[in-house]
């Protein structure tokens, strides 16, 4: 049950959602906070097209924002085996899209080939992010309250799965607890890989100057593992005062991983706007 391997991707339709895998360049950062002011500066890690609900929120509180994405998502091509599974739709009970890109890069593929929705066929989101995609595209998912995999396996429509066909849309590599735990209760599991993350090319001088402007009580907005990853890579000789900036994430997995690597970390509970704003505010009346 491997991810398959990478090449480009087919578009032919008439409805089209953005793009959520095109290289974007880092927006410049803009200091407008004083020494008086009650403000905060949110440093918003996400891929660019994933970015903008948050970068909203915060800035409809008043606040700072620099979108500094740290993954790029690259689609992968449409392998034989992958095709297939693709052909075969709606052989699947159940369809779970783990991610906001694989929702966007899989509905865009799968409408070429199935210009009607199988019926009768269960779809799932990991959060609000990867909800809206598919009811963009009229399908009516379950959300789990939790924003992960365990909260996908904390679904009861997911407990009671024996001799059920189920395919996972996602990207390559990262966790196989949705996957191995599935087919521990007796699911019969199919992936199909969509995109690679990969560390993108731009200037890394906005997030040092971000990281300099001591003029804003601060915060960084992670959603990933990986894109943790790549924003210590990005820091580079900026490592410390990086570690000096309190992160926000969004499980309690993300959390311990950050706190491993010598960051303070406040587990937002989920993906959604409304989650990551209360946790920034709680985290700065109490510190």
């Amino acid at each position: 049950m491997r991810c398959e391997g990478p090449s480009r991707m087919q578009s032919s339709l008439v409805k089209r959602l953005p793009t959520c895998c095109l290289p974007k360049a880092a927006k410049k950062y803009s200091p407008g906070c004083t020494m008086t002011d009650t403000c905060l500066s949110v440093l918003v890690t996400r891929p660019a097209a994933q970015a903008e609900s948050w970068l909203r929120a915060f800035q409809a509180r008043g606040w700072q924002t620099l979108s500094f994405p740290t993954l790029d998502i690259q689609p992968l091509e449409l392998s034989p085996q992958a095709k297939n599974r693709v052909l075969n739709l709606d052989q699947y009970q159940g369809v779970i899209c783990i991610s906001g890109n694989a929702a966007n890069l899989g509905l865009e593929l799968l409408a070429d080939y199935w210009p009607q929705w199988p019926v009768q066929q269960l779809w799932y989101a990991v959060g609000p992010a990867t909800a809206e995609v598919l009811l963009e595209w009229q399908l009516q998912p379950e959300m789990p309250r939790r924003h992960d995999s365990e909260g996908l396996l904390g679904l009861a429509s997911l407990q009671q799965v024996q001799g059920r066909r189920l395919l996972i849309l996602k990207g390559e590599g990262g966790r196989t607890t949705l996957r191995d735990t599935l087919l521990e209760r007796g699911a019969l599991v199919d992936e199909l890989c969509l995109y690679r993350r990969t560390l993108p090319e731009v200037s890394t001088e906005p997030l040092h100057h971000w990281l300099a402007d001591t003029r804003s009580r601060k915060y960084i907005a992670i959603s990933s593992g990986a894109g943790l990853k790549n924003l210590m890579q990005m820091a580079a000789e900026h490592l410390d005062r990086l570690k000096s900036v309190p992160l926000v994430v969004v499980s309690q997995r993300l959390a311990e991983f950050a706190q491993s690597q010598g960051f303070s970390a406040i587990n937002a509970g989920g993906t959604s706007e409304d989650l990551l704003v209360q946790a920034m505010i709680k985290g700065s009346s109490t510190s």
